[in-house]
Order: structure tokens, then sequence, then C-alpha cells
């Protein structure tokens, strides 16, 4: 339909009367009980007429700049640095006004589709030039992260027409990547979105995260967040540094945080002399630590390149794991351990975490033994 295709269908023109009349009977008719309600409202026809005419400039200015790079280089200049003369509520902290660019990230779910592709295609264009402007631009789109991913998370439109799709566009690219990692701590800021948004399903009482009340649509969504930490650590590890290790174990936290309100969770204690009357669909919570596979992979890449935050990785991990209520009940051990000075095998004693299936509950889900199993590998 033309609603799909544009984002918006003028339905009638016509005096206020009768527009409002229009829409009263729009909203009484739902074509579908299974969707929302339709949404209808009444502008005025000065204001569409605007509307019309700004998307047909954004076109034409588009076109025109691909054959003049000095055009190009004046819009950069102008959404990077050009104050808006805007609403009071958009002010800045310290009582500055916002630039140009920093509405159009404010309001991009404000936007109706054609809209959003029209500024999205504009603003793509005027970064494939200048590597110096399009860090610019990531700056400000970093400062803008957790309000354009909350903006996506609470939208009905697919991800390529949200302006949360031009993160692939920074994060990929090595020098954009690195930038923002070091200058704006870009990897605390994605992973602080994940742990924001998967607070609100979390169980108080047992803090564990109940992914039951995560809708499949609300699941899909989260994943576009979780890929955008695997781009930014797609790139080769950067010589380390202490400021370095100090970010990147920031975000790390976050990544053991969310692990931490997995780690046991679904489980349920084994029944004797009879059957098991009901199992939990642990296939939800699996699907959402998959989603952290791939991210995972590049995150081990950077620990193990430098031991001194292989260490600090191996002892937050073991903080969190020890923390857990239910995973507290620690007994002793001897093993057959291999020495690492003679290499011959001799019985140490160790701490082990109790597991006995007969009196705890058992679960699928793991994520925090796993990740401490791997790193205790590379020690």
């Amino acid at each position: 339909t033309v609603i799909d295709r544009d984002g918006r269908l003028p339905v009638l023109v016509g005096t206020k009367e009768k527009c409002d009349e229009m829409k009263s009977n729009l909203l009484a008719v739902r074509l579908d009980p299974l969707k929302h309600d339709v949404l209808v409202r009444t502008f005025a026809y000065d204001l569409v007429v605007h509307q019309l005419f700004a998307i047909s400039l954004l076109t034409w200015l588009q076109e025109l700049s691909l054959s003049c790079s000095s055009l190009q280089h004046v819009m950069r200049t102008i959404l990077i640095n050009k104050p808006l003369y805007a609403r009071h509520e958009l002010e800045e902290p310290d009582g500055s006004e916002p630039l140009l660019l920093d509405q159009v990230w404010s309001i991009g779910n404000v936007l109706w589709k054609v809209s959003r592709c029209e500024f999205q295609s504009f603003i793509m264009s005027l970064m494939t030039t200048d590597t110096s402007q399009k860090i610019g631009f990531a700056e400000k789109f970093m400062d803008y992260y957790d309000r354009i991913q909350s903006q996506f998370l609470a939208d009905d439109h697919e991800h390529n027409m949200s302006m949360a799709s031009l993160s692939v566009q920074f994060f990929t690219v090595p020098t954009v990547a690195y930038t923002l990692l070091e200058d704006h701590d870009a990897f605390y800021t994605v992973t602080s979105a994940v742990v924001q948004h998967l607070r609100l399903a979390v169980d108080k009482t047992t803090d564990w995260l109940h992914v039951s009340t995560i809708t499949e649509f609300d699941m899909s969504r989260f994943s576009y967040v979780i890929e955008d930490i695997r781009y930014l650590l797609a790139h080769p590890p950067l010589p380390w540094t202490d400021e370095r290790r100090e970010w990147f174990m920031r975000g790390f936290k976050n990544i053991v945080h969310i692990f931490s309100w997995i780690e046991g969770m679904e489980g349920f204690k084994r029944k004797f002399n009879e059957h098991v009357e009901y199992e939990y669909e642990w296939d939800e919570g699996f699907q959402l630590v998959l989603n952290f596979t791939s991210t995972i992979r590049h995150m081990l890449k950077w620990i193990r390149s430098d031991n001194q935050l292989l260490g600090q990785c191996v002892q937050c991990v073991s903080a969190a794991v020890g923390s857990r209520p239910h995973l507290s009940n620690f007994v002793e051990r001897v093993v057959e351990a291999r020495s690492p000075k003679d290499g011959v095998e001799k019985p140490i004693a160790c701490q082990a975490v109790g597991s006995e299936l007969w009196s705890v509950d058992v679960s699928v889900h793991w994520p925090l033994r796993r990740l401490l199993g791997r790193l205790l590998s590379w020690r």
C-alpha cells in the first residue's frame, strides 16, 4: 500500500471540521484487530506543503552535491557547526543552543518513512568523500547514541528506516571506530545501551532476566544493538596502554553484568520417580546468548592480545561468578594438574562450584562459566 511504501497517506483535503470528522471515522474502524490502532492526524495544508517541498529540496541538494565537492564541504560544515534556533527544551545543559545535526538525531522517530530515507541518504552522501568529516558526524552520533537506540526500540519501522542504521557506516571504518573507542568511550556507551534496555526485564527478587517478558519484536531489535558492539571490536586490537585497558574494562564489565542476569536462569530441579511436569522454554534465552556469540569472539581477540588485560578480565568474571547467590556454594576438590615448571602431574587442592543435580536447579544458561573457562585456558 501507499502507507507501507511512503509511511503515510493523505485521505482528505478540506476544512478543519471535515478533516476532524474523517479522523474520528477512521479511528473508529480497525481493519485488523491484531495490529495497533491506525494513527491519524490532522495537519494544516501549509505545513504539508512545506514538508513536501523540504523533501524535494533534500533530493535536489543531494544530486547537486555529487557534482560539486565545494557544496558538499559547505553543507557538512553547516550540519556540524551551525547552531539551530530551536525550542527551549532542546537546549544543551550548559544553556547553549543545539546544532542543526543534533536536531536531526533527536527527531528521527517523528519523521515518516520517506523523510527518514531522504535524511539518511543525504547524510551518507556527505560522509563518503571526507574521512575527517565522517569522524565529526560519528562523534555527534555517539553523543546521541542512547537516545537514537531508545527511539529505535520504541519505533515500529524497520532498522534500515531508522537513524540507528547509520552505526554500520561509522563503526566499520577502522579510523572512525578507533577514534570513537578512545575519545568517546564507545565500547562503554554501546554496552550501556544494552544494559539499560535489558534491565527492564530483570526480576528484582531473583536478579535473573525474564526473557519471556521480551517480545520477539523487541528481541530482534536488541540484536541490532548487540551487532554494534561487534562492529566496534571487529578491527585489530590497538597497542595497549593503561588508558586503553581502562575504557575496555568499562565496556567488558557491562557485558559481564548482562551475563550475570542470564547465569543459571530458567533452572528447574530434577525430579525422582516421576516425569518432569513442565519444562521451561529455554530457547528464547539461548537465542539471546547466541546473539552475543560473534561479539564475544571479537572481544576475546582483544583480551588475548594483552596478558595484563587478560588477568583483569579473569578477576572480573571470577568475582561475578562468586557473587551470584546460587553459585557461591564452593567446595574443596583435589584434582590432578600438570605443573607449569616441570610438567609433572601432581594432586592440588582447589575450590570448585558444587553442582549436585539432585539438590540445585539445572539450567542450560551458563555464559559466565563458559567465558571464565575460555579465559583460564589462556592463563
